[in-house]
């Protein structure tokens, strides 16, 4: 039984294509290119690890054959596309078993029924720095040459971040019993380390993550550890 005071769902009016209505107001082109849009998609046929939920950029097409589109004002489209992409809700989304790289087809009803996290408005502009981040090195189109060669290793230090932050949102309880603390650290960390140039900042954060004496990612590895003696 889902707790409605915890995870709530979206509605048809938050999706496109559905059954009910004609293309929405928010998939015009001019709110497209609006920056503060909300809007995001996903492809039908969607591929576990190389497809992920996405903002529209300015150069795509709206095409509901090949793509789902989606838009609420409940919550901030990267935290949506943070909890979506995660592998603990792709397999809410498509079962525990899915296994990676397989292709899966994504509808309207499972996107109607995934129950999503409520989390205030701090939790989910921190998770949208995070998912910004990630699409940053997924998308972007300047990726320093000295970074290419390792930017998978890079994305999965921020996949691992993000992972473990949802993990920790929805079970609090449980990792203050284990004393593992995720988000206080990563504040900490983007409060020492970011200049507000985020295209600079993201590098410096992986430096950092990735040094032995990390408090963030030495909790991340004790987390690994617990998360699977205890299947959560």
């Amino acid at each position: 039984m889902i707790d409605t005071k915890k995870y709530f769902y979206l509605s048809s009016s938050n999706i496109y294509p559905n059954l009910i209505l004609e293309r929405p107001w928010w998939l015009n082109s001019m709110y497209l290119r609006n920056d503060d849009s909300n809007v995001i998609f996903v492809p039908r046929d969607f591929r576990i690890g190389k497809f992920y939920f996405r903002d529209v950029p300015l150069d795509h097409h709206v095409n509901p054959f090949e793509y789902i589109y989606i838009h609420t004002e409940k919550v901030e489209w990267g935290y949506l596309c943070a909890l979506l992409n995660s592998p603990t809700y792709i397999k809410r989304l498509f079962g525990k078993k899915v296994r990676p790289y397989s292709m899966q087809r994504m509808t309207e009803e499972i996107l109607l029924n995934i129950p999503l996290f409520k989390a205030n408005e701090d939790i989910q502009n921190e998770l949208t720095v995070i998912e910004s981040i990630i699409l940053s090195l997924r998308f972007g189109q300047n990726i320093p040459e000295e970074h290419k060669r390792v930017l998978s290793y890079i994305i999965s230090v921020f996949e691992d971040v993000r992972e473990a932050y949802i993990l920790e949102m929805e079970n609090t309880f449980m990792f203050s019993l284990w004393g593992i603390s995720i988000r206080k650290y990563w504040n900490k960390m983007v409060l020492r380390v970011c200049t507000g140039d985020m295209e600079e900042d993201v590098y410096a954060l992986f430096e950092e993550l990735t040094q032995p004496s990390s408090v963030l990612m030495n909790n991340i590895k004790r987390l690994k550890l617990y998360a699977s003696l205890n299947k959560i």
